[in-house]
C-alpha cells in the first residue's frame, strides 16, 4: 500500500516473540507495540530497534511503560485505538518500510484475544487511503 508493506505478528505477545519479529525485518520499520504487559522488562526493544525503527506508535495500558523503555531510540506516540495507531503507522512510514504490529504485549486490555487485535489491524489497514 504506497510503497509500504503491513505485516500482523498479532501473535507476539512477549518481548522475546517481538524482539525476534524485529529482528528479521529487513530495512526500515514502523512498529505498532503496546498493550498488556505482564510485567515484563520492555528495555530490550530499545537495542533491538535502536538504527532499524523509524517510530513506534503505542497502545494500550502499558504503552508509556514501553515509551519509557524506547526513549531516545526514534520517534514515538500513543494512540487511543488500533485504528488511530494504523493511520499513525501510515504517516509515519516512508515507501520501503514496513509497518509492523508485533505487540509484546497481551492483547485484552483492549481485545477479546490476539486474533481480535489482528483482526483490527488488518481492517484499519484497508480502510487506509489509496
Amino acid at each position: 500500500m504506497r510503497g509500504v508493506t503491513y505485516i500482523d505478528d498479532s501473535k507476539g505477545t512477549n518481548v522475546g516473540a517481538t524482539l525476534a519479529a524485529v529482528s528479521g525485518m529487513d530495512g526500515p520499520l514502523v512498529l505498532i507495540a503496546g498493550g498488556e504487559g505482564k510485567n515484563q522488562d520492555f528495555t530490550p526493544l530499545a537495542a533491538a530497534l535502536r538504527g532499524k525503527a523509524r517510530h513506534v506508535v503505542l497502545i494500550g495500558r502499558d504503552a508509556e511503560r514501553i515509551a519509557r523503555a524506547i526513549h531516545g531510540v526514534c520517534a514515538s506516540e500513543t494512540c487511543a485505538s488500533m485504528r488511530a495507531a494504523v493511520a499513525a503507522a501510515a504517516r509515519a512510514a516512508a515507501p520501503g518500510d514496513t509497518v509492523l504490529l508485533s505487540p509484546a504485549c497481551a492483547s485484552l486490555d483492549m481485545f477479546r484475544d490476539y486474533a481480535h487485535r489482528g483482526e483490527s489491524f488488518a481492517q484499519a489497514v484497508r480502510e487506509l487511503p489509496a
